[in-house]
């Protein structure tokens, strides 16, 4: 319900479908993503690739992400310790190791 209620504030005319700008926009406004990284975050989402983030898209993205996506993109530059924008195996192996669990490993 709350990925609905979310989702259907950008929409208009009750179409639970976002153009690449609008769900751009959401994006950075819910989430605080930065214009790239609402970018990445939307085209891996639109997994049809139609340029339109539909709201199964958005509830695959939520039930991934969650509040959390500004964090998570901020773990991800860390271990990516060369800037690629891509996880080498080291960077991932290194990166793994330095994230605590919820029981503290």
């Amino acid at each position: 319900k709350e990925v609905i209620e979310l989702f259907d504030r950008y929409v208009e005319n009750n179409v639970r479908n976002l153009d690449k700008p609008d769900a751009i926009n959401m994006l950075k406004s819910e989430f605080g993503l930065e214009e790239e990284e609402a970018g990445v975050m939307f085209e891996t989402f639109d997994k049809d690739k139609n340029g339109i983030m539909s709201i199964w898209e958005f509830e695959q993205f939520f039930l991934c992400m969650g509040n959390h996506a500004k964090d998570i993109v901020q773990k991800f530059k860390e271990i990516d310790t060369d800037g690629s924008g891509k996880l080498e195996a080291e960077e991932a192996r290194e990166g793994l190791k330095s994230i605590k669990t919820a029981t503290g490993r």
